[in-house]
């Protein structure tokens, strides 16, 4: 077998793009998400969820919820988290 060290470069369907070729890339990307990527991106998020039936909704809401409360305990020591 193949040793999985190679880099990213060498994977079929990638390549190294020239400072060019990353400029242009990057805006055209901006112009599909109306200059903001991370605007654009949530919105796309938020009207996905919108379009689900209710109880999918809610889902998705709890999971939001323990996810950001996760990575907020996360740092803690138990000792911390036990006082909580």
């Amino acid at each position: 077998t193949k040793s999985s060290s190679k880099s990213n470069n060498d994977r079929k369907g990638t390549k190294k793009l020239t400072p060019r070729e990353a400029e242009r890339a990057k805006k055209q990307l901006l112009q599909r998400y109306g200059g903001d990527i991370q605007s654009g991106t949530q919105e796309r998020i938020q009207n996905s969820l919108s379009s689900l039936p209710a109880p999918l909704q809610e889902a998705a809401k709890l999971y939001k919820e323990i996810t950001q409360f996760e990575a907020l305990i996360a740092p803690m020591t138990p000792a911390d988290r036990n006082r909580l």
